[in-house]
This record gives C-alpha cells, sequence and structure tokens, in this order.
C-alpha cells in the first residue's frame, strides 16, 4: 500500500510544474510536423515567367505540333484572371485550359507530372471541359 502511495506522489509531483505553468505536452510527432508556408499571390511578371517556365515543361508530344506551344503561351499571357493568384491556382487553371485541347492521358499526366512533381497517373481530371467532338472517317 505504502508502494501504490509512494508512486501516485511522484506522478503527481512529475506532472505539477506542467500544470502550474500551462505548458501544453504535445506528441514528438505533432512538434514535427512543419507549418506550410501559404503561397504568395504572383505580380504579373512572376505570371509571365511562370508561364514560359510551364511552357518550356510542355510534352514533346505538344511540342512537335509546329505552333502548338506558341498557341498555349499567347492564349495564357492573353487571361486576365491569373495575376493575385498563386503558383498552384495558376497551375491548375492553366492546366484544365490543356484538358480543354488534348485529349492524350499519356501527355496529360506528363504534363502535369512536369509542372507539379506528381505522379503522372494522379492528374485531375476535368469535369468542366467540353466533350471533344468525335472524328467521323
Amino acid at each position: 500500500m505504502r508502494t501504490k502511495l509512494l508512486i501516485a506522489a511522484i506522478l503527481l509531483f512529475a506532472g505539477l510544474p506542467f500544470a502550474v505553468t500551462g505548458v501544453h505536452v504535445t506528441s514528438a510527432a505533432t512538434l514535427a510536423t512543419p507549418t506550410p508556408t501559404p503561397e504568395k499571390p504572383l505580380t504579373k511578371a512572376r505570371v509571365e515567367a511562370l508561364i514560359e517556365k510551364l511552357a518550356d515543361s510542355l510534352p514533346d508530344a505538344i511540342i512537335e505540333i509546329d505552333g502548338q506551344v506558341d498557341y498555349y503561351v499567347e492564349r495564357w499571357k492573353e487571361r486576365k484572371d491569373l495575376v493575385g493568384k498563386t503558383k498552384t491556382q495558376i497551375i491548375k487553371i492553366l492546366f484544365a485550359d490543356l484538358q480543354t485541347q488534348l485529349d492524350d492521358e499519356e501527355t496529360l499526366g506528363f504534363a502535369w507530372s512536369n509542372w507539379t512533381g506528381q505522379n503522372p497517373k494522379n492528374y485531375p481530371r476535368s469535369k468542366d471541359a467540353p466533350p471533344k467532338p468525335k472524328s467521323t472517317p
């Protein structure tokens, strides 16, 4: 009985400094989790630089089509809604635009992977893209 009482007293006093100071004890996993840094909205110059960088990393399947990259770059630079958005938001917007023009999943996946570093099989499928007309033989 005396041993149990002694253990209870030790446990009580061991936790007392935390209770008195108001220190909150958390797990090591919680302390090791980094807080994500919020992205900053991009200026016009940074948007244009991002567009050039994204265009340069388009897959060869798009680059090989004469004038295709220039078409996208001009189209994207004309957009007025990109300034003030974050890099992630802009990538999603421009990728959705790419999806309206391309239907090759491998090419889209490769572009997504180049732009984001994510698995090419996990690119977002556009629900808003209009269906492509079927070519008639």
